[in-house]
């Protein structure tokens, strides 16, 4: 508002000013401490000179401030007002949207779940170790390895992906949901392959743009892959985290294919973490919808220490048994020695079943997972 009278007083005056050397007198860019300006209006004294280079003088009655005056300077005094307002409500909720993703995150890096092909421009990576037994499958084992790394070069909005494992799931994205060392990530029909490629988002931000990535499977032939993933985010309220996000995807043994997954997150409090998962699916040389759904409890017990219980079932929608399996997990996370190694120890039960001529029964299982994490998480 004092800008505004300052502006209408000098244009009182008979000689026609002249600005030189104007400052931004925006809110958060004016200087008080700067000795050239005002310290009551952070607007220099000499900005506004005649033509001779000397200051206007005006008379008393010229520079009386009109009502027209008074009234555009309170109207600006409420608009800047509403926008103060209106910054204050945006901090609020990205403050708010912060807290809540800061503590998905963290449960997120410490279960090693946090996307490796995200549009995050980080570098960082993970490698597993792990053996699972039960009663229907009997023992089994694997070694996966998932890595990105940004790359400065290119701004770091490109990122070179390397990883072994079932690159299958890397591609449609269905692996993000699936939790190593348990029964319904140990497959023994899955291949196990190398994978390399190339990712790229235009921005870092967490809560919302397009995702880009290309790659081959490095099988006998090659077989290159392409896909685009876009990411949603959305924080309801101070405990509530919605993320979506639809992928489409060309493999050159599957086709084209569709997925579409959501998180649904609710902050109990600092400790522990309720997650609703979901995924759908649909491809080429598929019949029918896939689906998944997992209901997750995180609880911290302490930096170094976390459980995590789940129910989940999954189906597929043109198969003969179209219910495929669902059951129980329990998982126990912990440090070991360094920040970014890590022991698992899991079981669960499950009744699956995908054949007609097949009965469903119970089936236990016990696993155990060496995981070393590299890189920010």
């Amino acid at each position: 508002m004092l800008l505004s009278l300052a502006v209408a007083l000098n244009g009182c005056a008979s000689t026609k000013p002249v600005a030189v050397d104007a400052v931004d007198a925006s809110p958060g860019k004016v200087d008080a401490t700067d000795e050239r300006t005002n310290g009551s209006t952070g607007v220099k004294p000499e900005t506004f000179l005649d033509e001779a280079g000397a200051a206007p003088q005006a008379s008393a009655d010229q520079c009386e401030p009109t009502e027209d005056v008074q009234e555009q300077a309170a109207q600006s005094d409420c608009v800047d007002d509403s926008a103060s307002d209106e910054a204050l409500l945006d901090r609020t909720q990205r403050t708010v949207y912060e807290v809540i993703n800061g503590t998905t995150r963290w449960f997120d890096g410490f279960f090693g779940e946090s996307q490796l092909n995200d549009e995050e421009h980080v570098s960082r990576g993970r490698m597993t170790v792990s053996g699972f037994w039960d009663e229907r499958d009997k023992l089994n084992g694997r070694v996966n390895l998932r890595a990105k790394f940004a790359l400065s070069a290119l701004k770091n909005r490109t990122r070179l992906v390397l990883g072994r494992g079932d690159t299958d799931d890397f591609i449609d994205g269905t692996e993000e949901q699936i939790a190593e060392g348990l029964p319904g990530s140990f497959d023994p029909d899955r291949d196990e392959d190398w994978l390399i490629g190339l990712g790229y988002s235009r921005s870092g931000n967490l809560a919302r743009g397009f995702d880009l990535g290309a790659g081959v499977r490095l099988s006998s032939p090659l077989e290159p892959y392409v896909r685009l993933t876009y990411h949603w985010y959305r924080s309801y309220g101070d405990a509530w985290l919605l993320r979506i996000r639809p992928r489409a995807f060309w493999q050159q043994e599957r086709g084209t294919g569709l997925t579409l997954q959501s998180d649904l997150d609710r902050v109990i409090n600092a400790n522990v973490l309720v997650r609703w998962a979901n995924s759908l699916a649909v491809e080429d040389e598929v019949e029918g919808l896939g689906w998944r759904s997992d209901l997750i409890a995180y609880q911290g017990l302490s930096n170094n220490r976390a459980f995590s219980y789940s129910i989940f079932a999954l189906g597929q929608g043109g198969a003969d048994v179209q219910l495929q399996n669902y059951g129980l997990e329990l998982r126990y996370r912990q440090r070991l020695a360094r920040e970014w190694f890590f022991i698992q120890l899991s079981t669960g039960l499950s009744w699956p079943r995908e054949l007609l001529e097949e009965e469903r029964q119970s089936n236990f299982g016990v696993g155990v997972m060496f995981e070393m994490q590299f890189g920010r998480w």
